[in-house]
């Protein structure tokens, strides 16, 4: 997890930076998933850019949508015609009840 990150200055670093206030900002986040008795000995090195230099500065993600459109019925459509229906649109779109004794 991201607690088990250390800090080590380099070169005045120490003199400019407070341990506290070098590291990850949640201490749970999952790094790597390994089997037990692994572990991993990696060097990390950390950039502060901006999105002039690259997208992955940029402080907006990248953005999706959904049409979710409203469709209302003006009548009744029952039996053969209530599945036709049906078969016109996306599943779960439009569903079919069934209704017994009326």
């Amino acid at each position: 997890y991201s607690k088990h990150i250390e800090w080590l200055p380099i070169g005045d670093q120490g003199s400019i930076y407070k341990q506290s206030d070098v590291g990850p900002v949640l201490d749970d986040i999952l790094i790597n998933k390994m089997r037990p008795g692994h572990e991993l000995d990696i060097k990390l090195h950390a950039i502060k850019g901006i999105a002039k230099d690259h997208a992955k500065f940029s402080p907006v993600c990248t953005a999706f949508y959904r049409l979710l459109p409203e469709v209302t019925l003006t009548r009744k459509v029952e039996g053969e015609q209530a599945e036709r229906l049906q078969k016109c649109f996306s599943p779960g779109v439009i569903g079919v009840e069934e209704k017994h004794g009326e």
